[in-house]
């Protein structure tokens, strides 16, 4: 991908997390705040109480959002066909 393309993609994911966590929490999009601990895991600054997680990949934006304080994790990967006969023959 160009990096214009990269930029609009990572622009469209961050608007999309900010959508996804204010209507799972009721909050109003423009007060989602995000910040990051110092290991660099995502942490939810408004609406305080929850635990977040955010993955994306090309154009899927994945958040997990819990009302426990704990560490979730959440992974998005693109599906494609594999042939498994040579990899089973070297079993």
């Amino acid at each position: 991908l160009q990096l214009a393309d990269r930029r609009n993609e990572l622009a469209a994911s961050l608007l999309a997390r900010r959508w996804l966590v204010a209507d799972l929490t009721a909050c109003a999009v423009d007060a989602v705040r995000f910040s990051a601990l110092e290991s660099g895991a995502p942490q939810l600054t408004f609406p305080s109480g929850h635990s977040v997680t955010l993955a994306n990949k090309q154009t899927t934006t994945v958040v997990a959002l819990d009302d426990a304080r704990t560490m979730i994790g959440v992974d998005v990967e693109i599906m494609r066909p594999v042939s498994w006969k040579p990899i089973l023959a070297t079993i």
